[in-house]
């Protein structure tokens, strides 16, 4: 029996895992924050071998949903593990199969789950909330914040250099972080504003995002352009680094 989650507004990850793995290049040392979503990234990351691995959603059923997918792996329970089956509430519905295929395949490959329940204890889960604020008196060497920044609902580019200055405060001297900016040309109800921080990251060169942020953030081109060889539409990722 699948797991059930009443308001499940994602089941499966729908940014490419290989994207993420890539562009943030996890290692034994890293001190990682996540974004909660289906936990697909989060899991992810404790395979690549991340010293510990914190994971926050704002929306609470996604961490109940992480925490059911814990027990069932904790009890053997692969299938409510990969939660190939599970339903969500079709919040992102219109996205490509294909990141739904990949990461099927990836959870059900044996060597991947038994590195993931190795290192589970490297895993904390926080209450749900507000990942962009700096309540968790850590610093992170590396986060994982998919579309946050831009959060899909027309952010004003001032509103988007204030949320800069919150990861800055959250990460370690040449830290990394990952966001997944993207034209949603078939939500475009949601784009209102005619200069937005989504699609400011997706259209403009780097030299012009760099001007737009903090002065100890930089965009990292080689791992912007790792992450982008792995991706597919309608996502664009960035990956930054702090410089000091």
């Amino acid at each position: 029996m699948s797991i059930e989650i009443q308001d499940l507004r994602i089941a499966h990850a729908n940014e490419s895992l290989m994207a993420v793995s890539k562009g943030l290049e996890i290692n034994s040392e890293d001190i990682v924050l996540s974004i909660g979503g289906s936990g697909d990234y989060a899991f992810m990351f404790l395979k690549d071998g991340a010293k510990r691995v914190y994971v926050k959603d704002v929306h609470a059923p996604q961490i109940e949903y992480i925490k059911k997918r814990v027990e069932a792996l904790r009890k053997g329970n692969l299938e409510d593990f990969t939660a190939v089956n599970v339903k969500d509430n079709g919040f992102y519905h219109k996205f490509s199969e294909s990141p739904k295929i990949q990461r099927d395949n990836y959870f059900n490959q044996e060597e991947n789950y038994q590195k993931i329940l190795n290192n589970l204890d490297r895993l904390v889960i926080l209450e749900s909330g507000n990942i962009l604020k700096n309540d968790e008196g850590i610093l992170f060497s590396k986060i994982y914040l998919s579309n946050a920044t831009s959060a899909m609902n027309g952010v004003k580019l001032e509103h988007m250099r204030q949320q800069f200055l919150k990861i800055n405060k959250k990460l370690l001297s040449k830290g990394l972080f990952y966001i997944s900016a993207g034209r949603h040309h078939f939500l475009k109800d949601w784009w209102q504003n005619d200069y937005v921080s989504g699609i400011f990251l997706t259209d403009k060169g780097i030299d012009a995002i760099n001007k737009e942020i903090p002065k100890d953030l930089r965009v990292d081109k080689r791992l912007t352009q790792i992450a982008r060889m792995n991706e597919i539409k309608p996502w664009s990722p960035i990956v930054f680094k702090k410089i000091n």
